[in-house]
């Protein structure tokens, strides 16, 4: 399974800000920026809140929208989607 968070890179890039950029602004460094990226390492509740609140979107759709838990797939009803940022 691909785990890298699409969503965050997606949003990323359609803020027009870079890896550098979203870390300088949270206080986070841009490597661990790609590996949240990557999903490699998932930053801590307080980073958690800081890039949703940069990017104006819950921490919950960012980072929980899909969980997975024992083959079974759990998807939020949070109503704020990617599309808001088309």
């Amino acid at each position: 399974m691909d785990k890298r968070n699409l969503r965050f890179m997606d949003v990323r890039q359609k803020l027009g800000l870079t890896q550098v950029e979203v870390a300088k602004n949270v206080g986070l460094s841009q490597s661990m920026i790609a590996h949240i990226e990557a999903g490699n390492k998932e930053p801590s509740k307080l980073y958690k809140l800081r890039i949703a609140s940069l990017f104006s979107v819950s921490v919950e759709w960012l980072f929980y929208e899909q969980l997975y838990e024992g083959g079974v797939s759990y998807e939020s009803k949070n109503s704020e989607r990617l599309s808001n940022h088309s």
